[in-house]
Formats: C-alpha cells, structure tokens, sequence
C-alpha cells in the first residue's frame, strides 16, 4: 500500500528428478535436485544494499524401505544424501561522517557448502498395545569461505578471509508409546546428541590465524500422557527439551555487513529449552475446540553482541514464555457455512546477562485467524469458499538498558480464498489478500504487500 519496496526481486528455479521401485515389501528410490536463487535483498536504504547474485543448491538422496519383515519389525527406513550449496553474498553501505566525508565498505562472500548425511529408523512393536521407534543419524556439514573486504575512507584498503570449518554430529534416539488402559496412553523419549565442531583452516591476507574446535554432548528428554475418555474428548500433558547447537559462523567465522564486523566465537554453549504443555481437545457434530496451555523456559539464547563497528556471539540472553493456543469451530446450521478462529495469546519474558528483565521482547501477545468457511458440491466438482481476518497486536523490542530499539503496530487484514476441484486431476485456488489495502508492518519483516490475488492452477498425472 505504501510504493513499490525498491530492489526488491526473487527469482529461483528447480528441477528434479524422481526414481523409485516396488519388490514385494521392500521399496527402492533415489532423487536428484537442482534449486537455484537470486534475490536482490529491500533494506530501505539506498546506502545499504544487499544482493544474492546466486544461491545454488544441488542433491542427491537415495533410499530403502522395508514393511513387515518380520512379525515385530513393522518398518525399515534408511536415507542417504550428500548436497552442495553455492551461494554468494555483496554488501555495499556507505556511512556520512559530515557534509563530506563518508565511508564505504563494499564486502564480497563466496561460501562452498557440502553436506553428507545418513539416516536409520526402525518401527516395532513388541506387544498389541505398544509401539516403539528407534533411530540412528548422522550427518557431516562443511563450510569454506572466502570472503573480500574494501575499505574506503579518503583511501581504499583490502582485505581477504578464507576459512574452512565443520560440524559433525551423531545422534540415537527412541521413542516408546504404551496403552496403560483403554482410556490411557503414555508416550516416552530420548534422543542423544553428540557434536563436533573444528575450525580446519583460517588465513587473512595469506597469514594463517589460530584454530580452534567446540564439541558436547548431551540427552534430551520427553514424556506424555494422553486421556481419551471417548471418541469426543481427550485430554494430553506433554513434557519435552529442545536444543540448538551454534552454527559454524556463529562457532568460526569473521563476516562484515552493515560496516560492521563480526567474529565467531567457538567458546559457545547450545541453546537449550524446556517445554511443558497440558491440553484438551473436543469434538462432536459440527463443533471442534482444541486448547493447549503452555510454559518454556529457554536459556543460552546466542546473540550478536556489538560494540561500535565490531561484534561476536555470545550466550547473553534467557526467556520464559507461557500462553494459550486455542482452535475453534461451529457448524452454524446457515447456508453449509462453518465460523472457526485460532488465537495465540502468550507472553515472553527475556532476561538479560546484565540481571535486567523485560515482557517487551518483540512477541505480540496477541495473533491469530478468524473466518467463514464453506464447501459446496456441484456434479463432478467440488470446492470451498472462506474469508477471514489475520492479525495481531502492536509489540515493542527493549535492549538490556532498557531503550526499545524496536516496534511495530497491532493490524488485521481481511482476506479471501477460494479452491475448486475441477475433476479430470485438475484444480484451481484463488486467493485475494489484504481486501481493504491497510498498510502494515509485522516485527522484523518488510512491509505486508498491498492487495493482491494469487492464483494456482495444478494438474496431476
């Protein structure tokens, strides 16, 4: 609603290929893949520009699968694959220091990616009211860099990064589900990680930097019930532990963007969460409510901690975040038509390393989706009609000294969407967004777009 967001442009392209064969229980597949991407990245700024000349991948996968081998076994499932990414990345801003002096910093990355990766899973079951799943992974991700820097003051300077690094991680992990009675189901989990990082090679302007490497190991956990008094109501509690290990830049790597460097830090701890959730779903007729209260408490969040025209990553920052998620609909006995809405109401509380704490963390506490829906039927076709409303309400981001460095208003727009199947494998989706042209702003996105209409046609054979 607001212009055209100048540069702004995408383009990408695939290709893939599909090979797969049947032989009683067991089925044989391979696939390759071929994705290319460049973008020209809106920043606002016409002093800082941002580009993706090209982001390339390519893959190939190939698999196995068993199903009933024997009576306990009921499925085999192995994987492997090995891709590369190919991606270039330029950043050219140029800051004002008065009425005539500025600085340009114009910064190239060229980064080589390769990953090799192989998966194992197993499906028991061992007695009529249990299921088991087992699982072996592991994968091994490579990083070469080589990166260009010129610096221009009153004069230019030069200079030169390549680094190569790598993550290897191994991970087991089980999962057993149990029928305690008619009504009750308890589900048990685990999963074991254990991660490898080294720094292989680093040089700037051909001298060699010094190396270094990460590694951990740890056990993650998860636990649930489920209460199904009858086929309308059930009840579920669920207890679980998330993990996020650094990447290899945030471990290795030094990049400039923005004029500004950053440097990797290897001395980094995973982020780590704990989820606790309990929730109800109801279910009869024309009528659907699915409601979940939930708690998390993350800690060693990796943020960029800068400092003038320097920065690196460090483990500063923990949140607690608790809410309510809830589903709805109605079948309103009117014209075939069905109201429904999701709401998400939640809070998140960020503590900083400084001791300071605070709820404006850039999460809107309130965001959801409420419409009409409709299906019809004609002959041979079929489809539906829905509109609705997507929104959420205005948030505000505060830094550890307490200065909101960041906001955006509260909006709703009303949209609508349409699908036809049109028989013979064919099909039609229409969507027009935003009816009204509001403009708005999600936190840390661009723009919403204007009102627009997309639509998809898909043949299947």
């Amino acid at each position: 609603p607001d212009g055209v967001l100048a540069p702004s442009g995408v383009a990408d392209q695939t290709a893939a290929l599909d090979l797969g064969y049947q032989l009683g229980n067991h089925s044989f597949g391979m696939k390759t893949q071929a994705y290319d991407l460049s973008a020209d990245v809106y920043t606002g700024d016409p002093d800082f520009i941002i580009s993706l000349p090209h982001r390339d991948l390519r893959k190939a996968s190939a698999f196995y699968e068993g199903t009933n081998l024997t009576p306990w076994l009921d499925t085999l499932h192995l994987d492997v694959y090995h891709q590369t990414i190919d991606r270039e990345f330029n950043n050219d801003v140029t800051v004002a220091f008065g009425p005539s002096a500025s600085m340009n910093v114009l910064s190239t990355s060229l980064d080589a990616q390769k990953t090799s990766g192989v998966n194992l899973r197993a499906e028991l079951h061992f007695s009529e009211n249990s299921r088991t799943l087992v699982g072996l992974e592991y994968e091994d991700d490579s990083l070469t860099s080589d990166k260009t820097t010129v610096t221009t003051i009153m004069s230019s300077s030069t200079a030169r990064r390549y680094d190569k690094a790598q993550i290897k991680t191994m991970s087991a992990y089980g999962q057993h589900e149990m029928d305690l009675s008619d009504t009750l189901t308890a589900t048990v989990g685990a999963r074991w990680y254990d991660v490898t990082a080294d720094h292989l090679a680093s040089t700037t302007n051909g001298v060699a930097n010094a190396l270094s490497s990460n590694t951990d190991s740890l056990v993650l956990g998860s636990a649930g019930l489920v209460w199904s008094r009858n086929e309308n109501l059930a009840l579920r509690a669920n207890l679980s532990q998330g993990y996020i290990y650094p990447t290899l830049g945030q471990l290795f790597l030094t990049t400039t963007g923005g004029g500004v460097t950053l440097t990797g830090n290897p001395d980094l701890n995973p982020e780590t969460a704990t989820t606790f959730e309990v929730g109800a779903r109801y279910q009869e007729g024309g009528r659907v409510l699915d409601a979940t209260l939930f708690y998390t408490d993350a800690k060693d969040y990796i943020a960029t901690v800068i400092s003038g025209r320097s920065g690196t990553y460090q483990n500063v920052d923990a949140a607690k975040s608790w809410g309510l998620e809830v589903y709805a609909e109605q079948d309103l006995n009117l014209w075939g038509l069905t109201a429904y809405g999701s709401v998400a109401a939640m809070r998140r509380k960020l503590g900083y390393a400084n001791g300071y704490e605070t709820f404006d963390s850039g999460t809107p506490a309130m965001a959801g989706k409420i419409g009409l829906r409709k299906g019809w039927e004609r002959g041979d076709m079929s489809g539906s009609f829905d509109v609705f409303v997507r929104g959420e309400s205005g948030v505000d981001f505060r830094n550890d000294g307490g200065t909101v460095i960041g906001s955006a208003g509260g909006y709703g727009t009303l949209n609508m969407r349409a699908d036809m199947d049109l028989g013979h494998d064919l099909s039609l989706v229409a969507e027009v967004n935003n009816i009204t042209d509001r403009s708005y702003t999600s936190y840390e996105e661009m723009k919403g777009a204007e009102r627009s209409i997309n639509l998809f046609l898909t043949k299947t054979f």
